[in-house]
């Protein structure tokens, strides 16, 4: 955790910074020294406890001339994001000393040639901010007190007859489908409970019925039957369904597929979800998609029903069918934008971190603990599916565990 010094010193070298980006200082003094060197500066003394640059010095003027002797920072990379830099004095600090290279550019006596072997040695080793989310995909509600949320936008309630009677006639076969469907135990273990949630969900009025929500279970039911016809095609009744169930299912789904898109915005989500293909490393992306869910699940950090549709599409994201293929391709897009929300929310808070996140606020706490107890999940998906991986999600935890204590564990309470 910061010490009190720390946040102070942090807190000082922001406003000094946001002073010479307004006022367009050409040399800003970061160190409790005059000229970086022997003599304190009265009232600045708490900078020699400066240990995170502020990333307000993005802001700064180009060319602008930076002290950074006598201080404790350890991480010059923020300097990267000044468009055209000026000298920098920061030899002796700990960012120097504990990596060879700087400390052998901080030692370089001509300011122009160690001004220019540092701005190459930042261009190799700048990290860029965590991914966005994926447009058009699953947005989430990451706020400061939590839990994460997803927005799943309901169905609107229609003054269309026909969908009226299509919605009833979809709670009707959906009735009659859960009375028969232990027949198929045996062969799709998982229909029954399918069956289930679809006729829970069915019974709402649709304006409360989320769409993501609705589609992954029905695209489930639309999964046993690609099952049951390929079994058919291929000669292979073990795997088939009884008559009775699959001649229900299909009444079903057709019926849910005309009422379903008979809803505005209901058609976008179905339409992005059938353009969804096979990847060459699928199963890779999908063993890690599923380890962030189950975190996701385990945590109250999140929502129950942030993860229920991730869920479902996990029990079809392993069929080789056009359902499976959708499955997957709306898991990967939900852990997608549930990794980069969390994400890019705690990095806001890194890039600040003696703001009274821990010690004054507690504001993103949740996250912060959700991070770090699921930290190699997270490294994990970062490595494996997201650009940069390595460099940001590094990063990040590094600066998270300053920020606060690693918890001694993050359930959910049942």
């Amino acid at each position: 955790m910061l010490s009190t010094e720390e946040r102070e010193a942090h807190q000082l070298a922001k406003e000094l910074v946001l002073q010479a980006a307004r006022e367009h200082w050409k040399y800003v003094c970061l160190s409790p020294f005059y000229n970086g060197e022997t003599d304190l500066r009265k009232g600045f003394e708490v900078l020699g406890h400066l240990s995170t640059l502020p990333d307000e010095v993005r802001q700064l003027k180009a060319g602008t001339f930076i002290e950074l002797r006598g201080t404790q920072i350890e991480d010059l990379r923020p300097l990267a994001h000044i468009d055209g830099l000026g000298k920098i004095n920061f030899d002796g600090i700990p960012a120097a000393y504990d990596n060879a290279e700087l400390k052998a550019i901080a030692g370089i006596s001509d300011a122009e040639e160690r001004t220019r072997r540092l701005a190459d040695w930042l261009g190799t080793n700048t990290i860029e901010d965590p991914p966005e989310v994926m447009e058009g995909g699953p947005e989430f509600i990451v706020d400061d007190q939590g839990p994460v949320k997803l927005v799943d936008p309901p169905l609107t309630d229609s003054d269309d007859e026909d969908q009226d009677e299509l919605h009833d006639e979809c709670r009707r076969k959906a009735a009659e489908l859960l009375k028969i469907v232990e027949l198929a135990a045996n062969v799709a273990p998982d229909l029954p409970t399918t069956v289930q949630q679809y006729a829970d969900l069915i019974g709402k009025d649709p304006s409360g019925i989320g769409a993501r929500r609705i589609w992954s279970v029905a695209n489930s039911l639309e999964a046993a039957l690609e099952v049951h016809h390929l079994a058919m095609e291929t000669d292979r009744p073990a795997e088939e369904l009884p008559v009775t169930v699959a001649a229900k299912l299909t009444d079903l789904a057709e019926t849910h597929r005309v009422w379903f898109l008979g809803h505005p915005g209901a058609r976008e989500v179905q339409d992005r979800a059938t353009r969804h293909t096979k990847r060459s490393n699928s199963q890779e992306r999908r063993m890690a998609a599923i380890s962030v869910v189950e975190a996701a699940e385990a945590s109250s950090a999140v929502s129950v029903d942030a993860t229920a549709p991730a869920r479902e599409n996990i029990r079809t994201s392993d069929l080789q069918t056009p359902a499976g293929v959708a499955a997957l391709g709306e898991l990967e897009e939900w852990t997608w934008n549930f990794v980069a929300s969390v994400v890019r929310k705690a990095w806001r808070i890194a890039k600040d971190p003696p703001g009274g996140f821990v010690s004054q606020t507690l504001a993103g706490h949740y996250l912060i603990l959700f991070l770090i107890s699921h930290e190699e999940v997270i490294r994990q998906y970062a490595h494996t599916v997201m650009s940069q991986g390595p460099l940001w999600w590094d990063a990040l935890g590094s600066a998270l565990r300053r920020a606060t204590l690693t918890p001694g564990g993050d359930r959910r309470n049942n």
